[in-house]
């Protein structure tokens, strides 16, 4: 008990005489922090969450990405970060702004590219949900960086993803003409083998053959027009903007010639756009009308020729499934050796690829047409809201922070002070250098009794 008595009243003594380095620290490092807290600029953060609706569609590529995982490929959120923080997005994120209007040097592009950068957070729940906060110290400002924000990142991932499913439709399409290529070479094969051995003993398989060749011119015109159309669909396109070249009335002149859908109509224009251009400059209000008609006929020329090229790819699908059907009832009506029947063997792996791949085709434009109206999979559970009070700097915390670190720079220099000092103030402490006592000096402070 008296020792305990003794520590507190040294403890009570060495803060007596330690006040003025004790009390000095904390009234400094507040004074500091506080001032700090008032002339800190105010910061104001606004934050968007957004739901993320899973894909109930698969990309037919993840079948066979073996080494790809498929929640890694179809999951929307697995490059969040990457995406967000990218240097592409934050551009993007500044010119929406407006924040690089008085910016000329790359120094200072550099620069502003690092402080929006540390002003986005960013929060992924559970992979299904979103949430993208920015700081500014215009509230305005920081509610429509955040929608912003989301809004590029929901672009990027949807532009990405369709890039992805166009791409793996053309190669399915790829792949399928490869295959139908090597189908049709093995049925002429097979067919012309056994057209000759039946011309030598009829079985009444010559219609069949009949039909076959009939199929096949049939097929060749088909494909002859469809790239006529095509020829024409481009020129279609192109002329818009060539109008009114010298080059672009002749490519007129030559359409009009050509059995397009509406030649007519673009005939009849033709010749009063002629005839106004004879009196007038292209830039008179009549030539002006007459060539506005005439783009607007072209946009109805190229609808018409795609609707023309989608119907005959359509007649050529279904000539080859008759040709089809028509090989696979030559093939079971004929007997053959067994060279014949390794040829055969050939055409049925051919079939079976070639249907496999035009499964996987039609699973792929699936995707892609899906893929078209992706941006509806995002629905805004919380919109960024324009805030009302700074998030940042929070006085308290500031001011808080700055008392308790100058109470414990108090304490840490109080208990230096003593331990640099040597004075000695009691009997103890002679004990410590270890010295011979010469005398003692009474302590007037006590009261002595007689």
């Amino acid at each position: 008990m008296s020792n305990s008595q003794i520590n507190l009243r040294e403890i009570i003594n060495v803060v007596k005489r330690r006040k003025m380095i004790l009390l000095l620290p904390p009234v400094i490092v507040t004074v500091i922090c506080t001032t700090a807290a008032f002339l800190l600029p105010r910061m104001y953060e606004s934050s968007i969450r957004i739901l993320v609706q899973r894909s109930e569609v698969k990309n037919p590529l993840t079948a066979i990405a073996n080494a790809m995982s498929e929640s890694a490929i179809d999951d929307p959120l697995s490059s969040f970060d990457e995406i967000i923080y990218s240097q592409k997005v934050i551009g993007q994120l500044i010119d929406s702004l407006g924040l690089a209007a008085n910016m000329y040097t790359e120094a200072e592009r550099r620069s502003l590219h690092v402080k929006v950068y540390k002003n986005i957070q960013t929060k992924v729940q559970q992979q299904e949900s979103f949430t993208i906060t920015y700081l500014s110290d215009n509230p305005h400002q920081a509610q429509r960086g955040a929608s912003v924000l989301a809004d590029i990142y929901i672009q990027t991932v949807t532009m990405a993803k369709n890039q992805r499913n166009q791409l793996t439709v053309e190669f399915y399409q790829a792949k399928l003409e490869e295959f139908q290529q090597k189908l049709e070479a093995s049925q002429r094969q097979m067919v012309s083998k056994i057209r000759g051995r039946a011309q030598s003993s009829p079985n009444g398989n010559m219609y069949l053959y009949t039909r076959l060749d009939q199929l096949d011119q049939q097929i060749r015109d088909a494909e002859a027009r469809i790239k006529e159309n095509e020829q024409n669909l481009a020129t279609t396109l192109a002329l818009p903007e060539q109008i009114s070249t010298t080059s672009g009335l002749q490519t007129l002149f030559e359409l009009q010639r050509i059995e397009v859908p509406y030649s007519i109509e673009l005939r009849a224009l033709l010749k009063n756009y002629e005839e106004i251009l004879s009196k007038y400059t292209p830039k008179h209000p009549e030539a002006t009308k007459i060539s506005t008609q005439i783009i607007e006929l072209l946009d109805r020329i190229g609808i018409a020729l795609r609707a023309e090229i989608g119907k005959k790819k359509g007649q050529i699908a279904d000539f080859r499934s008759d040709r089809g059907k028509i090989v696979e009832q030559i093939l079971n009506t004929s007997t053959e050796g067994n060279g014949d029947q390794d040829k055969q063997s050939n055409y049925s792996v051919y079939q079976r690829l070639y249907d496999e791949m035009k499964v996987k085709l039609e699973e792929a434009q699936i995707s892609l047409s899906l893929g078209k109206n992706d941006e509806n999979r995002y629905t805004v559970i919380d919109q960024a809201l324009l805030p009302l009070y700074p998030s940042k700097p929070s006085h308290i915390m500031i001011v808080g922070g700055g008392v308790f670190v100058g109470i414990l720079l108090g304490i840490i220099s109080v208990i230096i002070a003593e331990l640099l000092d040597t004075t000695i103030r009691s009997p103890k402490e002679i004990d410590i250098f270890r010295k011979p006592i010469i005398g003692l000096l009474p302590d007037a402070r006590k009261k002595t009794s007689i």
